[in-house]
């Protein structure tokens, strides 16, 4: 059940989620404990992180909705076999093949997983200002740049202070997390990145 639960938290603010409009669903399951857990799991089933799910799982003997796998894919934690098919790695993929005049990085950066630390709540005393490392477009690729601050929904309502650190997914606050998490987390983004930016250079020469 929570490993179906953090799956839904993550992938309730996904762009197929709200094609297939079951982001309301998914976010009443994990929120409110409303819906049928074969349901959801079926739904889970249709996104693409699944197959991701289905690699780590196999590639360390769990089930496929442990929480540790689901855990491991978005924010790579626990550490577990197979980081070549965490989040922030798998979700550059589909773009490889494109120009980078075609990338758009804002675009990247919302589907990235980001770690983030609280600085303060906004004027409206709801969402929060939260400092982290956006991705940007150079002439060499993708990378991290300097930190920089970020309006970040609390639509999830979570309590949270100044000093916490959290995840971000298409600039919603999904979860608070420790300090050694989003470390870890910040140096896997680095790794998936410089992957990416080898994978390009590659490309460019099969062109």
């Amino acid at each position: 059940m929570d490993g179906l639960k953090l799956a839904a938290k993550y992938s309730y603010v996904c762009e197929r989620a709200r094609l297939l409009k079951i982001s309301e669903a998914l976010r009443s399951f994990f929120q409110h404990n409303i819906g049928n857990e074969k349901i959801i799991e079926k739904f889970l089933k249709g996104l693409a992180s699944f197959n991701f799910y289905q690699k780590i799982a196999q590639l360390n003997q769990k089930n496929v909705f442990d929480e540790e796998v689901i855990s491991f894919y978005w924010k790579g934690s626990p550490k577990l076999k197979g980081e070549e098919f965490i989040h922030n790695n798998s979700t550059l993929l589909p773009i490889v093949q494109l120009r980078m005049n075609q990338i758009v990085s804002e675009l990247v950066d919302e589907c990235v997983v980001h770690p983030a630390r609280i600085v303060e709540k906004t004027h409206d005393d709801k969402d929060y200002w939260a400092e982290y490392r956006p991705i940007i477009k150079t002439n060499r690729g993708l990378k991290l740049g300097k930190k920089s601050e970020i309006r970040a929904v609390n639509e999830l309502n979570l309590e949270l202070k100044e000093g916490d650190w959290i995840t971000i997914h298409f600039r919603r606050i999904i979860e608070t997390i420790s300090r050694k998490e989003a470390e870890h987390l910040e140096r896997l983004t680095k790794k998936a990145l410089k992957n990416f930016n080898k994978r390009k250079e590659a490309a460019k020469k099969v062109r």
